[in-house]
């Protein structure tokens, strides 16, 4: 999960500079998947993608990986921003999700969350809406852990 990890986040350089972003990364050494690293990677990128646009500038963004006891992988992405509006929830990740500004009014196409939950769900895993405190947006992958025989 640490190589998936490590390619995106030097993706992202530029971006969290500019917003003058902090990007916090928490590891679980031994949380490893078994996916199409290429969906994954997408699905990723997508979440991270989403955590800088929407971000306030100036705020942290937490990207924690841990394993539960029901083999699998948490990847949760969380970010400070302005609050998803209630009537968008249920949208989010389908192909009806509007296209929202973010944090610095521009728009993208509505569809990299649908996109990122096709391939999460395709690989067996879930994708959701997580609790967050303080105001945060918390976005969780949950994904298949590799299992060694």
């Amino acid at each position: 999960m640490l190589d998936l990890l490590e390619n995106k986040i030097k993706l992202f350089h530029l971006q969290l500079i500019d917003k003058d972003l902090e990007l916090k990364v928490n590891v679980d050494q031994s949380a490893f998947v078994r996916v199409d690293e290429d969906m994954i990677r997408i699905a990723l990128r997508n979440l991270i993608s989403n955590a800088i646009k929407f971000a306030r500038n100036g705020t942290k963004i937490q990207l924690e990986v841990s394993r539960n006891e029901n083999n699998r992988v948490h990847v949760l992405v969380t970010n400070r921003g302005n609050p998803i509006p209630s009537d968008l929830k249920e949208k989010l990740f389908t192909y009806q999700m509007p296209s929202t500004p973010d944090s610095r009014g521009e728009k993208g196409a509505g569809l990299g969350l649908a996109i990122s939950a096709f391939f999460v769900r395709l690989n067996g895993g879930d994708i959701y809406l997580a609790p967050s405190e303080d105001g945060a947006t918390a976005f969780c992958m949950e994904l298949p852990e590799e299992v060694s025989a």
